[in-house]
Protein backbone atom coordinates (compact mmCIF):
# COMPACT_ATOMS: atom_id res chain seq x y z
CA UNK A 1 0.00 0.00 0.00
CA UNK A 2 1.49 3.64 -1.14
CA UNK A 3 2.72 5.61 2.16
CA UNK A 4 0.43 7.54 3.69
CA UNK A 5 2.33 10.74 3.05
CA UNK A 6 1.32 10.00 -0.67
CA UNK A 7 -2.36 9.46 -0.17
CA UNK A 8 -2.43 12.66 2.51
CA UNK A 9 -0.34 14.79 -0.44
CA UNK A 10 -2.94 13.40 -2.90
CA UNK A 11 -5.84 14.46 -0.91
CA UNK A 12 -4.19 18.06 -0.27
CA UNK A 13 -3.84 18.79 -4.66
CA UNK A 14 -7.14 17.27 -5.05
CA UNK A 15 -9.43 19.22 -2.40
CA UNK A 16 -12.32 20.87 -2.97
CA UNK A 17 -11.25 23.22 -0.10
CA UNK A 18 -8.42 25.78 -1.29
CA UNK A 19 -5.58 24.82 0.94
CA UNK A 20 -2.34 26.23 1.99
CA UNK A 21 0.24 25.64 4.82
CA UNK A 22 2.40 28.58 6.35
CA UNK A 23 5.27 28.51 8.09
CA UNK A 24 5.77 30.36 11.35
CA UNK A 25 7.30 33.42 9.62
CA UNK A 26 4.19 33.08 7.40
CA UNK A 27 6.13 31.49 4.08
CA UNK A 28 4.10 28.99 2.36
CA UNK A 29 4.55 25.84 2.35
CA UNK A 30 2.61 24.02 0.04
CA UNK A 31 -0.45 25.42 -2.01
CA UNK A 32 -2.68 23.58 -3.74
CA UNK A 33 -4.22 24.07 -7.36
CA UNK A 34 -7.75 24.77 -5.82
CA UNK A 35 -6.37 28.03 -3.43
CA UNK A 36 -4.41 28.93 -6.94
CA UNK A 37 -7.49 29.02 -9.09
CA UNK A 38 -9.15 31.88 -6.77
CA UNK A 39 -6.57 33.63 -7.54
CA UNK A 40 -6.70 32.89 -11.18
CA UNK A 41 -2.92 31.75 -10.43
CA UNK A 42 -0.98 28.44 -10.53
CA UNK A 43 0.71 27.12 -7.72
CA UNK A 44 3.88 28.35 -8.88
CA UNK A 45 2.44 31.58 -9.42
CA UNK A 46 0.91 31.64 -5.67
CA UNK A 47 5.04 30.69 -4.38
CA UNK A 48 6.23 33.70 -6.61
CA UNK A 49 3.67 36.31 -5.39
CA UNK A 50 3.55 34.75 -1.74
CA UNK A 51 4.13 38.29 -0.39
CA UNK A 52 1.25 39.90 -2.63
CA UNK A 53 -1.30 37.30 -2.22
CA UNK A 54 -1.35 36.95 1.28
CA UNK A 55 -2.02 39.99 1.99
CA UNK A 56 -5.64 39.65 0.38
CA UNK A 57 -6.81 37.53 3.06
CA UNK A 58 -7.05 37.70 6.43
CA UNK A 59 -4.49 35.38 8.10
CA UNK A 60 -4.15 36.85 11.75
CA UNK A 61 -7.16 35.97 13.30
CA UNK A 62 -5.79 32.49 14.72
CA UNK A 63 -6.51 29.59 15.00
CA UNK A 64 -10.29 27.81 14.26
CA UNK A 65 -11.23 31.13 12.72
CA UNK A 66 -14.02 31.16 10.21
CA UNK A 67 -14.78 34.51 8.82
CA UNK A 68 -16.40 35.25 6.09
CA UNK A 69 -14.49 37.61 3.75
CA UNK A 70 -15.11 38.57 -0.38
CA UNK A 71 -11.91 38.19 -2.10
CA UNK A 72 -10.80 40.79 -4.76
CA UNK A 73 -7.81 40.20 -6.92
CA UNK A 74 -7.23 41.84 -9.94
CA UNK A 75 -9.65 41.50 -12.91
CA UNK A 76 -11.12 38.29 -11.33
CA UNK A 77 -15.00 38.58 -10.42
CA UNK A 78 -15.48 39.29 -6.49
CA UNK A 79 -15.50 36.02 -4.28
CA UNK A 80 -16.93 35.23 -0.98
CA UNK A 81 -15.05 32.71 0.70
CA UNK A 82 -15.00 31.27 4.32
CA UNK A 83 -11.39 31.02 5.94
CA UNK A 84 -10.52 29.05 9.07
CA UNK A 85 -7.11 27.59 10.27
CA UNK A 86 -5.62 24.32 12.15
CA UNK A 87 -2.80 24.31 13.85
CA UNK A 88 -0.64 21.70 11.20
CA UNK A 89 1.98 20.84 13.23
CA UNK A 90 4.62 19.93 10.18
CA UNK A 91 8.15 19.84 10.48
CA UNK A 92 9.00 22.91 13.19
CA UNK A 93 5.90 23.86 15.82
CA UNK A 94 4.12 27.11 14.69
CA UNK A 95 2.78 25.97 10.87
CA UNK A 96 -0.70 26.65 10.00
CA UNK A 97 -3.28 24.83 7.39
CA UNK A 98 -5.31 27.84 5.88
CA UNK A 99 -8.77 26.65 4.43
CA UNK A 100 -10.60 28.80 1.92
CA UNK A 101 -14.35 27.47 1.25
CA UNK A 102 -16.49 29.61 -1.83
CA UNK A 103 -19.58 29.64 -0.73
CA UNK A 104 -21.10 29.05 -3.89
CA UNK A 105 -19.98 25.84 -6.62
CA UNK A 106 -18.79 27.76 -9.06
CA UNK A 107 -20.79 28.05 -12.20
CA UNK A 108 -19.09 27.06 -15.19
CA UNK A 109 -22.06 28.10 -17.78
CA UNK A 110 -19.45 30.73 -19.33
CA UNK A 111 -16.87 27.97 -20.90
CA UNK A 112 -19.60 24.94 -21.21
CA UNK A 113 -19.84 25.70 -24.81
CA UNK A 114 -15.80 25.06 -25.38
CA UNK A 115 -15.30 22.91 -23.03
CA UNK A 116 -11.92 21.27 -24.49
CA UNK A 117 -10.57 24.33 -25.13
CA UNK A 118 -10.58 25.59 -21.48
CA UNK A 119 -9.39 22.09 -20.33
CA UNK A 120 -6.23 22.46 -23.09
CA UNK A 121 -6.00 25.71 -21.41
CA UNK A 122 -6.17 25.13 -17.42
CA UNK A 123 -5.04 21.61 -17.23
CA UNK A 124 -1.93 22.28 -14.83
CA UNK A 125 0.49 19.56 -17.08
CA UNK A 126 1.94 20.81 -20.03
CA UNK A 127 0.51 19.79 -23.56
CA UNK A 128 1.56 19.87 -27.10
CA UNK A 129 0.71 19.06 -30.50
CA UNK A 130 3.41 18.08 -33.05
CA UNK A 131 2.64 17.25 -36.77
CA UNK A 132 4.04 14.71 -38.79
CA UNK A 133 7.14 16.26 -39.45
CA UNK A 134 7.73 16.67 -36.35
CA UNK A 135 7.25 20.53 -35.96
CA UNK A 136 4.85 21.83 -32.26
CA UNK A 137 1.72 23.52 -34.06
CA UNK A 138 0.54 23.76 -30.64
CA UNK A 139 1.33 24.43 -27.06
CA UNK A 140 -1.18 24.96 -24.04
CA UNK A 141 -0.39 27.69 -20.96
CA UNK A 142 1.41 24.94 -18.83
CA UNK A 143 3.64 24.39 -21.22
CA UNK A 144 4.46 27.99 -22.35
CA UNK A 145 5.24 28.34 -17.82
CA UNK A 146 6.98 24.99 -17.21
CA UNK A 147 9.24 24.85 -19.67
CA UNK A 148 9.90 28.63 -20.36
CA UNK A 149 9.50 28.77 -23.75
CA UNK A 150 6.94 31.16 -25.53
CA UNK A 151 4.18 29.94 -27.72
CA UNK A 152 6.60 30.39 -30.90
CA UNK A 153 9.20 29.76 -29.28
CA UNK A 154 10.14 25.53 -30.12
CA UNK A 155 10.12 24.81 -33.68
CA UNK A 156 11.40 21.10 -33.64
CA UNK A 157 9.78 18.52 -30.59
CA UNK A 158 13.56 16.62 -31.27
CA UNK A 159 14.76 20.24 -29.77
CA UNK A 160 12.94 19.56 -26.81
CA UNK A 161 14.29 15.89 -25.89
CA UNK A 162 17.85 15.67 -23.90
CA UNK A 163 17.92 11.83 -25.53
CA UNK A 164 18.14 12.61 -29.16
CA UNK A 165 16.90 9.04 -29.68
CA UNK A 166 14.22 9.49 -27.71
CA UNK A 167 12.06 11.33 -30.06
CA UNK A 168 13.45 8.79 -32.78
CA UNK A 169 11.81 5.87 -31.35
CA UNK A 170 8.59 7.62 -30.66
CA UNK A 171 8.55 8.72 -34.74
CA UNK A 172 9.10 4.52 -35.13
CA UNK A 173 6.46 3.74 -32.37
CA UNK A 174 3.62 5.86 -33.79
CA UNK A 175 3.87 3.70 -37.27
CA UNK A 176 2.09 0.87 -35.21
CA UNK A 177 1.29 2.54 -32.11
CA UNK A 178 -2.14 4.84 -31.67
CA UNK A 179 -1.18 5.57 -27.97
CA UNK A 180 1.70 5.77 -25.97
CA UNK A 181 1.25 5.53 -22.50
CA UNK A 182 3.70 6.77 -19.22
CA UNK A 183 7.19 6.94 -21.32
CA UNK A 184 9.69 8.40 -18.76
CA UNK A 185 11.90 11.45 -20.67
CA UNK A 186 13.71 14.08 -19.73
CA UNK A 187 12.97 17.50 -21.24
CA UNK A 188 15.17 20.87 -21.87
CA UNK A 189 13.46 24.34 -20.61
CA UNK A 190 14.04 27.23 -22.43
CA UNK A 191 17.10 28.03 -20.02
CA UNK A 192 18.46 24.76 -20.31
CA UNK A 193 17.58 23.27 -17.10
CA UNK A 194 16.37 19.60 -17.74
CA UNK A 195 13.18 18.31 -16.16
CA UNK A 196 11.65 14.87 -15.77
CA UNK A 197 8.64 14.34 -17.04
CA UNK A 198 5.95 10.83 -17.88
CA UNK A 199 4.92 11.27 -21.27
CA UNK A 200 1.71 9.82 -22.76
CA UNK A 201 1.00 10.17 -26.31
CA UNK A 202 -1.64 9.90 -28.28
CA UNK A 203 -1.62 9.64 -32.28
CA UNK A 204 -3.59 11.57 -34.79
CA UNK A 205 -5.09 9.96 -38.24
CA UNK A 206 -6.15 10.25 -41.33
CA UNK A 207 -9.49 8.29 -42.68
CA UNK A 208 -6.50 6.35 -44.84
CA UNK A 209 -4.89 5.54 -41.72
CA UNK A 210 -1.74 8.31 -42.18
CA UNK A 211 0.04 9.86 -39.24
CA UNK A 212 -0.97 13.65 -39.17
CA UNK A 213 0.30 14.18 -35.91
CA UNK A 214 0.29 13.66 -32.38
CA UNK A 215 -0.84 15.03 -28.89
CA UNK A 216 2.16 14.81 -25.97
CA UNK A 217 0.37 15.41 -22.27
CA UNK A 218 3.27 15.57 -19.85
CA UNK A 219 3.42 14.94 -16.09
CA UNK A 220 6.11 17.00 -14.54
CA UNK A 221 7.62 14.38 -12.01
CA UNK A 222 10.14 16.85 -10.77
CA UNK A 223 6.94 19.52 -9.59
CA UNK A 224 5.52 16.54 -7.34
CA UNK A 225 8.58 15.76 -5.78
CA UNK A 226 9.67 19.46 -5.25
CA UNK A 227 6.13 19.14 -2.86
CA UNK A 228 6.94 16.32 -1.22
CA UNK A 229 10.45 17.57 -0.10
CA UNK A 230 9.25 21.24 0.86
CA UNK A 231 5.92 19.63 2.87
CA UNK A 232 9.13 17.42 4.79
CA UNK A 233 6.91 16.15 7.20
CA UNK A 234 6.89 12.96 8.90
CA UNK A 235 3.78 9.92 8.77
CA UNK A 236 2.55 11.45 12.27
CA UNK A 237 2.04 14.88 10.54
CA UNK A 238 0.47 13.43 7.59
CA UNK A 239 -2.20 11.21 9.73
CA UNK A 240 -2.77 14.10 11.80
CA UNK A 241 -3.22 16.09 8.48
CA UNK A 242 -5.67 13.52 7.77
CA UNK A 243 -7.64 14.01 10.57
CA UNK A 244 -7.78 18.08 10.90
CA UNK A 245 -8.75 18.58 6.88
CA UNK A 246 -12.13 19.66 6.93
CA UNK A 247 -13.92 17.29 3.84
CA UNK A 248 -14.84 13.92 4.69
CA UNK A 249 -12.94 11.11 3.59
CA UNK A 250 -13.34 7.87 3.22
CA UNK A 251 -10.95 5.36 1.71
CA UNK A 252 -11.77 1.53 0.54
CA UNK A 253 -10.48 -0.97 -1.61
CA UNK A 254 -10.69 -2.68 -4.96
CA UNK A 255 -13.33 -4.58 -3.45
CA UNK A 256 -15.62 -1.72 -1.56
CA UNK A 257 -14.24 -2.85 1.64
CA UNK A 258 -13.95 0.30 4.02
CA UNK A 259 -10.21 0.82 4.81
CA UNK A 260 -10.51 4.29 7.04
CA UNK A 261 -12.13 7.13 7.45
CA UNK A 262 -11.03 10.57 8.69
CA UNK A 263 -12.77 12.79 11.93
CA UNK A 264 -15.02 14.88 9.14
CA UNK A 265 -16.44 11.52 7.86
CA UNK A 266 -17.10 10.33 11.17
CA UNK A 267 -19.05 13.48 12.15
CA UNK A 268 -20.62 14.42 8.64
CA UNK A 269 -22.10 10.82 8.49
CA UNK A 270 -22.58 10.11 12.38
CA UNK A 271 -20.25 6.48 12.26
CA UNK A 272 -17.76 5.84 14.65
CA UNK A 273 -14.88 4.57 12.21
CA UNK A 274 -14.02 1.11 14.56
CA UNK A 275 -17.43 -0.05 14.19
CA UNK A 276 -17.65 0.60 10.10
CA UNK A 277 -13.83 -0.44 9.08
CA UNK A 278 -13.73 -3.98 7.47
CA UNK A 279 -17.77 -3.57 6.17
CA UNK A 280 -19.04 -2.87 2.73
CA UNK A 281 -19.22 0.66 1.64
CA UNK A 282 -22.82 -0.12 0.02
CA UNK A 283 -23.83 -1.37 3.23
CA UNK A 284 -23.23 1.76 5.37
CA UNK A 285 -23.55 4.82 2.65
CA UNK A 286 -25.57 3.67 -0.26
CA UNK A 287 -29.22 5.05 -0.45
CA UNK A 288 -31.27 2.80 -1.76
CA UNK A 289 -30.64 0.45 -4.66
CA UNK A 290 -31.10 2.46 -7.52
CA UNK A 291 -28.14 4.57 -7.49
CA UNK A 292 -24.56 3.85 -8.57
CA UNK A 293 -22.96 1.09 -6.83
CA UNK A 294 -19.10 1.22 -5.43
CA UNK A 295 -17.77 -1.01 -8.14
CA UNK A 296 -19.99 1.17 -11.01
CA UNK A 297 -18.43 4.14 -9.38
CA UNK A 298 -15.12 2.65 -9.35
CA UNK A 299 -15.39 2.30 -12.70
CA UNK A 300 -16.87 5.77 -13.67
CA UNK A 301 -13.77 7.00 -11.95
CA UNK A 302 -11.15 4.90 -14.49
CA UNK A 303 -13.47 6.07 -17.35
CA UNK A 304 -12.31 9.49 -16.45
CA UNK A 305 -9.01 9.18 -16.04
CA UNK A 306 -8.78 8.53 -12.12
CA UNK A 307 -10.80 11.31 -10.70
CA UNK A 308 -14.85 11.88 -11.05
CA UNK A 309 -16.69 14.40 -9.55
CA UNK A 310 -20.67 14.53 -8.64
CA UNK A 311 -23.01 16.89 -7.23
CA UNK A 312 -25.80 16.20 -4.95
CA UNK A 313 -25.37 12.79 -3.97
CA UNK A 314 -28.00 11.11 -1.45
CA UNK A 315 -26.38 9.65 1.41
CA UNK A 316 -27.29 7.59 4.44
CA UNK A 317 -26.33 8.94 7.92
CA UNK A 318 -26.41 6.48 11.03
CA UNK A 319 -29.41 8.06 12.57
CA UNK A 320 -31.41 6.86 9.27
CA UNK A 321 -31.32 10.47 7.97
CA UNK A 322 -30.32 11.58 4.39
CA UNK A 323 -28.26 14.15 3.24
CA UNK A 324 -26.98 15.83 0.18
CA UNK A 325 -23.01 15.75 -0.89
CA UNK A 326 -20.84 17.10 -3.00
CA UNK A 327 -18.34 13.80 -3.92
CA UNK A 328 -14.70 13.71 -5.25
CA UNK A 329 -13.76 9.85 -6.39
CA UNK A 330 -10.57 9.08 -7.45
CA UNK A 331 -8.15 5.90 -7.21
CA UNK A 332 -4.78 5.53 -6.25
CA UNK A 333 -2.69 2.58 -7.57
CA UNK A 334 -0.89 0.14 -5.13
CA UNK A 335 2.85 0.13 -5.92
CA UNK A 336 3.74 -3.06 -3.94
CA UNK A 337 0.86 -5.44 -3.51
CA UNK A 338 -0.76 -4.32 -7.24
CA UNK A 339 -4.57 -3.43 -7.28
CA UNK A 340 -5.74 0.07 -6.17
CA UNK A 341 -7.59 1.93 -2.78
CA UNK A 342 -10.45 4.37 -3.71
CA UNK A 343 -10.32 7.72 -1.84
CA UNK A 344 -14.17 9.37 -1.76
CA UNK A 345 -13.63 13.22 -0.39
CA UNK A 346 -17.48 14.63 0.27
CA UNK A 347 -18.33 18.25 1.84
CA UNK A 348 -22.28 18.37 3.07
CA UNK A 349 -24.44 20.31 0.58
CA UNK A 350 -27.82 19.33 2.24
CA UNK A 351 -28.69 22.74 3.66
CA UNK A 352 -27.64 23.82 -0.21
CA UNK A 353 -29.97 21.78 -2.25
CA UNK A 354 -32.52 21.72 0.30
CA UNK A 355 -32.23 25.98 0.23
CA UNK A 356 -32.16 25.70 -3.63
CA UNK A 357 -35.14 23.66 -3.77
CA UNK A 358 -37.02 26.28 -1.61
CA UNK A 359 -36.02 28.66 -3.46
CA UNK A 360 -37.17 26.75 -6.92
CA UNK A 361 -40.71 26.98 -5.80
CA UNK A 362 -40.51 30.66 -4.61
CA UNK A 363 -39.17 31.34 -8.01
CA UNK A 364 -41.96 29.28 -9.81
CA UNK A 365 -44.56 31.23 -7.05
CA UNK A 366 -43.43 34.64 -8.16
CA UNK A 367 -43.94 33.56 -11.61
CA UNK A 368 -47.21 32.45 -11.61
CA UNK A 369 -47.98 35.70 -9.45
CA UNK A 370 -46.17 37.91 -11.87
CA UNK A 371 -48.43 35.99 -14.88
CA UNK A 372 -51.42 36.40 -13.52
CA UNK A 373 -50.78 40.38 -12.51
CA UNK A 374 -49.77 40.64 -16.04
CA UNK A 375 -52.97 39.04 -17.31
CA UNK A 376 -55.23 41.32 -15.15
CA UNK A 377 -53.13 44.01 -16.03
CA UNK A 378 -53.72 43.58 -19.79
CA UNK A 379 -57.85 42.47 -19.40
CA UNK A 380 -57.79 46.14 -18.08
CA UNK A 381 -57.53 47.47 -21.25
CA UNK A 382 -59.54 44.99 -22.78
CA UNK A 383 -62.28 46.17 -20.63
CA UNK A 384 -62.49 49.15 -22.28
CA UNK A 385 -62.36 48.06 -25.70
CA UNK A 386 -64.84 46.24 -27.98
CA UNK A 387 -62.50 42.18 -27.23
CA UNK A 388 -64.02 39.89 -24.61
CA UNK A 389 -61.77 38.25 -22.38
CA UNK A 390 -60.88 35.53 -24.72
CA UNK A 391 -58.60 37.39 -27.09
CA UNK A 392 -56.09 37.49 -24.74
CA UNK A 393 -55.67 34.15 -24.20
CA UNK A 394 -56.18 33.45 -27.82
CA UNK A 395 -53.48 35.78 -28.90
CA UNK A 396 -50.73 33.84 -26.15
CA UNK A 397 -51.39 30.72 -28.19
CA UNK A 398 -51.28 32.04 -31.54
CA UNK A 399 -48.29 33.62 -30.75
CA UNK A 400 -46.65 30.19 -28.80
CA UNK A 401 -47.35 28.45 -31.86
CA UNK A 402 -46.02 30.64 -34.40
CA UNK A 403 -42.87 30.92 -32.53
CA UNK A 404 -42.49 27.41 -32.09
CA UNK A 405 -43.07 26.70 -35.63
CA UNK A 406 -40.37 29.69 -36.75
CA UNK A 407 -37.95 27.39 -34.31
CA UNK A 408 -38.63 24.68 -35.91
CA UNK A 409 -38.09 26.01 -39.52
CA UNK A 410 -37.17 29.51 -40.84
CA UNK A 411 -34.17 31.32 -40.70
CA UNK A 412 -35.24 32.57 -37.07
CA UNK A 413 -34.58 29.14 -35.65
CA UNK A 414 -30.97 29.59 -33.79
CA UNK A 415 -32.55 32.98 -32.32
CA UNK A 416 -35.63 31.46 -30.92
CA UNK A 417 -35.16 29.93 -27.57
CA UNK A 418 -37.42 28.23 -25.24
CA UNK A 419 -36.75 31.58 -23.03
CA UNK A 420 -37.19 33.42 -25.77
CA UNK A 421 -41.15 31.40 -26.58
CA UNK A 422 -42.00 31.74 -23.35
CA UNK A 423 -41.30 35.40 -22.61
CA UNK A 424 -43.16 36.71 -25.77
CA UNK A 425 -46.07 34.38 -25.55
CA UNK A 426 -46.10 36.02 -21.86
CA UNK A 427 -45.54 39.55 -22.81
CA UNK A 428 -48.13 38.93 -25.94
CA UNK A 429 -50.82 40.60 -24.56
CA UNK A 430 -49.57 43.94 -23.62
CA UNK A 431 -49.23 44.16 -27.26
CA UNK A 432 -52.46 46.89 -26.79
CA UNK A 433 -51.90 48.55 -23.43
CA UNK A 434 -51.90 51.92 -24.39
CA UNK A 435 -54.91 52.21 -25.43
CA UNK A 436 -55.61 52.75 -21.67
CA UNK A 437 -54.82 56.60 -22.59
CA UNK A 438 -57.44 56.71 -25.54
CA UNK A 439 -60.39 58.44 -25.42
CA UNK A 440 -63.81 56.56 -24.84
CA UNK A 441 -65.37 58.41 -27.40
CA UNK A 442 -62.42 57.11 -29.90
CA UNK A 443 -61.89 53.56 -28.64
CA UNK A 444 -65.51 52.99 -28.43
CA UNK A 445 -66.60 54.79 -31.46
CA UNK A 446 -68.75 52.40 -33.48
CA UNK A 447 -68.24 54.30 -36.65
CA UNK A 448 -65.48 55.07 -38.74
CA UNK A 449 -62.69 57.53 -37.46
CA UNK A 450 -62.02 60.58 -38.48
CA UNK A 451 -58.06 61.26 -39.73
CA UNK A 452 -57.84 63.10 -36.56
CA UNK A 453 -59.43 60.54 -34.79
CA UNK A 454 -57.22 57.58 -36.13
CA UNK A 455 -54.31 59.91 -35.85
CA UNK A 456 -54.88 60.29 -31.65
CA UNK A 457 -55.34 56.19 -32.02
CA UNK A 458 -52.52 55.37 -33.15
CA UNK A 459 -50.70 57.20 -30.35
CA UNK A 460 -51.48 53.91 -28.32
CA UNK A 461 -48.70 52.23 -29.63
CA UNK A 462 -45.46 54.47 -28.32
CA UNK A 463 -47.68 54.82 -25.07
CA UNK A 464 -47.48 52.06 -24.37
CA UNK A 465 -44.11 51.08 -25.10
CA UNK A 466 -43.42 53.89 -23.09
CA UNK A 467 -45.57 52.28 -20.00
CA UNK A 468 -43.61 49.56 -20.06
CA UNK A 469 -40.07 51.16 -20.96
CA UNK A 470 -40.86 52.94 -17.62
CA UNK A 471 -40.83 49.55 -15.87
CA UNK A 472 -37.38 48.31 -17.35
CA UNK A 473 -35.65 51.51 -16.55
CA UNK A 474 -37.22 51.00 -13.03
CA UNK A 475 -36.26 47.10 -13.03
CA UNK A 476 -32.82 48.18 -14.43
CA UNK A 477 -31.94 45.38 -16.44
CA UNK A 478 -34.01 43.93 -19.27
CA UNK A 479 -36.63 41.35 -18.61
CA UNK A 480 -40.27 39.85 -20.35
CA UNK A 481 -41.20 43.72 -20.10
CA UNK A 482 -38.30 44.44 -22.30
CA UNK A 483 -40.04 42.03 -25.17
CA UNK A 484 -43.80 43.41 -24.31
CA UNK A 485 -42.19 46.73 -24.72
CA UNK A 486 -40.91 46.24 -28.34
CA UNK A 487 -44.69 44.14 -29.17
CA UNK A 488 -46.41 47.37 -27.82
CA UNK A 489 -44.41 49.80 -29.43
CA UNK A 490 -44.23 48.56 -32.78
CA UNK A 491 -46.91 45.42 -33.93
CA UNK A 492 -48.59 48.14 -36.12
CA UNK A 493 -45.12 48.59 -38.03
CA UNK A 494 -45.69 46.97 -41.49
CA UNK A 495 -42.77 45.15 -44.10
CA UNK A 496 -43.44 47.32 -46.53
CA UNK A 497 -42.42 50.66 -44.09
CA UNK A 498 -46.06 51.93 -44.29
CA UNK A 499 -46.95 51.51 -40.45
CA UNK A 500 -46.88 53.31 -37.29
CA UNK A 501 -45.42 54.62 -35.33
CA UNK A 502 -42.03 55.31 -36.85
CA UNK A 503 -42.48 53.27 -40.18
CA UNK A 504 -39.99 50.84 -39.81
CA UNK A 505 -39.61 48.37 -42.30
CA UNK A 506 -38.32 44.76 -42.66
CA UNK A 507 -35.82 43.65 -39.92
CA UNK A 508 -35.60 46.81 -38.81
CA UNK A 509 -38.89 45.90 -36.89
CA UNK A 510 -38.46 43.70 -33.90
CA UNK A 511 -39.01 40.13 -34.80
CA UNK A 512 -41.54 39.89 -31.74
CA UNK A 513 -43.37 42.64 -33.11
CA UNK A 514 -43.32 41.08 -35.99
CA UNK A 515 -45.16 37.91 -35.13
CA UNK A 516 -47.60 39.33 -32.82
CA UNK A 517 -48.67 41.56 -35.60
CA UNK A 518 -49.73 38.44 -37.71
CA UNK A 519 -51.14 36.62 -34.90
CA UNK A 520 -53.17 40.67 -33.68
CA UNK A 521 -54.50 41.01 -37.32
CA UNK A 522 -55.63 37.30 -37.88
CA UNK A 523 -57.45 37.29 -34.77
CA UNK A 524 -59.33 40.77 -35.42
CA UNK A 525 -60.07 39.50 -39.12
CA UNK A 526 -62.01 36.20 -37.44
CA UNK A 527 -63.49 38.62 -34.64
CA UNK A 528 -66.93 39.92 -34.93
CA UNK A 529 -66.76 44.04 -33.91
CA UNK A 530 -69.78 46.00 -33.77
CA UNK A 531 -68.39 48.08 -37.11
CA UNK A 532 -67.63 44.49 -38.66
CA UNK A 533 -69.10 41.12 -39.09
CA UNK A 534 -66.01 38.15 -38.50
CA UNK A 535 -64.56 36.71 -41.74
CA UNK A 536 -64.07 32.95 -41.97
CA UNK A 537 -60.87 31.44 -41.31
CA UNK A 538 -60.23 30.55 -45.01
CA UNK A 539 -60.86 34.12 -46.02
CA UNK A 540 -58.97 35.16 -43.06
CA UNK A 541 -55.80 33.44 -44.26
CA UNK A 542 -56.31 34.15 -47.81
CA UNK A 543 -55.99 37.87 -46.60
CA UNK A 544 -52.69 37.41 -44.82
CA UNK A 545 -50.97 35.26 -47.47
CA UNK A 546 -52.19 38.78 -49.54
CA UNK A 547 -50.35 40.37 -47.69
CA UNK A 548 -47.19 38.73 -47.48
CA UNK A 549 -44.27 41.14 -48.35
CA UNK A 550 -46.63 44.53 -47.70
CA UNK A 551 -47.85 44.09 -44.30
CA UNK A 552 -46.19 41.03 -42.80
CA UNK A 553 -42.78 39.39 -43.37
CA UNK A 554 -43.25 36.70 -45.82
CA UNK A 555 -40.89 34.18 -43.50
CA UNK A 556 -43.55 34.34 -40.95
CA UNK A 557 -46.35 34.42 -43.15
CA UNK A 558 -44.86 31.39 -44.64
CA UNK A 559 -45.02 29.60 -41.04
CA UNK A 560 -48.28 30.80 -40.62
CA UNK A 561 -49.62 28.80 -43.80
CA UNK A 562 -47.88 25.50 -42.47
CA UNK A 563 -50.09 25.81 -39.14
CA UNK A 564 -53.40 27.52 -40.01
CA UNK A 565 -55.42 24.98 -38.98
CA UNK A 566 -53.92 25.49 -35.21
CA UNK A 567 -54.84 29.07 -35.56
CA UNK A 568 -58.19 27.56 -36.71
CA UNK A 569 -58.18 25.34 -33.89
CA UNK A 570 -57.18 27.78 -31.29
CA UNK A 571 -60.07 30.17 -32.35
CA UNK A 572 -62.98 27.41 -31.82
CA UNK A 573 -61.77 26.32 -28.61
CA UNK A 574 -61.15 29.74 -27.10
CA UNK A 575 -63.99 31.59 -28.38
CA UNK A 576 -67.28 33.17 -26.21
CA UNK A 577 -69.82 31.09 -25.54
CA UNK A 578 -73.38 32.24 -27.54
Amino acid sequence: MPAISDIILQALSTSTDGLLILNREKKVLFVNEVFADFFGLTPAGILKEQQNILSYIPINGGPELNRVFNLRYGDLPERQLCISYSEAGFGEDGNTLVHLVPLQIPDYAEWKQDVSRHLFENIQDPVMYVDAEGKIQQVNNSFTRILGYTRGGVLKAEDLYVDGEDFSRRLIALDVEDRLPDIETRLQRADEKILSFQETIWVHRNPGKQVLGYTSHLRDLSRYEYLKARLSVSQQNYNRLFEIITSSIIIVDELGIIININSSAEVLFGHNRADIIGQQYDDIFRLGSSGPSIKDLAQLTREHGGRYIDIGVPRKRNDGSHIYTYVTYFQLELEQEGGEVMFIMEKDLTDRINLEKQLEQSIVQVKEAQEATIIGFAKLTEYRDHCTGEHLKRIQEYTEALARELQRDSKYSLYISPEYIRDLSLSSVLHDIGKVGIEDSILLKTGALSKEEFDRMKRHARMGGDALLAIDNELGHESFFTIGRRVAYYHHEKWDGNGYPEELSGEEIPLSARIVALCDVYDALTSERPYKKAFPHDESVSIINKQKGKHFDPEIVNAFLRIQGKFKQIRQVNSPQT
